[in-house]
């Protein structure tokens, strides 16, 4: 539903504001994130966030060389 919402939110802003205004295209893309990766990484020490540069992945916890678990 959040996607849904967000998605029907940037639809009523006119081309040049989506220019200038990248907040809830990126609310879109952190919202789009959780859904599609969150369930990927249950039970993994990392997390997938959406960033100003893209998709990142990030430890939530110390990985020591050689325990990586996949």
């Amino acid at each position: 539903m959040t996607e849904f919402w967000l998605r029907k939110a940037t639809s009523l802003i006119t081309e040049s504001e989506k220019k200038t205004d990248l907040e809830a295209q990126t609310i879109f893309q952190k919202a789009r994130v959780g859904r599609v990766y969150g369930p990927l990484t249950d039970g993994f020490a990392v997390k997938v966030d959406f960033t100003e540069y893209g998709r990142a992945i990030f430890a939530t916890d110390n990985i020591l060389s050689g325990k990586c678990r996949y």
